[in-house]
């Protein structure tokens, strides 16, 4: 029998949760613990195809690829020191999920923000956040790290 062509269900997934609502700052409301991993994919394709458009020069592409290795470095640091993942990083942020496509474009342009988008290297971030936080993490260091 071939393996890809069992379903989820035919080998005895496990329903989804249904959590209560939450609201989280920047966020709006939605069932935070029901994580979505095509959705993550998705946005996460969005910021490298972001970063592969003819306008975006070589050495902010360059930058960006710079940002991503040291949130990820950071994060990987912070792993051996013993840290966990910090669920709750992203209830500092002040940076709207609505307005990351457009914070991302102007940082490919060179243009700084201050917004952020946790308050901790720690956290799930997708990849135009995660190397918007990159970027802040090589000025300074964040609340909670």
């Amino acid at each position: 029998m071939n393996m890809s062509a069992l379903s989820a269900a035919a080998v005895g997934a496990a329903p989804r949760a249904m959590p209560a609502g939450l609201q989280v700052h920047g966020q709006g409301t939605g069932n935070l613990c029901n994580f979505e991993l095509s959705e993550l994919a998705s946005h996460s394709l969005a910021g490298l195809e972001a970063m592969l458009l003819p306008e975006v020069p070589n050495s902010m592409v360059l930058k960006a690829s710079q940002d991503m290795i040291r949130a990820v470095v950071a994060l990987e640091v912070g792993h051996r020191l013993g840290m966990r993942h910090n669920f709750a990083g992203s209830l500092a942020s002040n940076l709207r999920r609505d307005q990351v496509d457009k914070v991302f474009a102007g940082s490919l342009k060179g243009n700084a923000t201050k917004l952020l988008p946790s308050s901790t290297v720690m956290d799930y971030l997708e990849t135009r956040e995660s190397i918007l936080l990159g970027d802040l993490i090589g000025k300074k260091a964040l609340a909670l790290d």
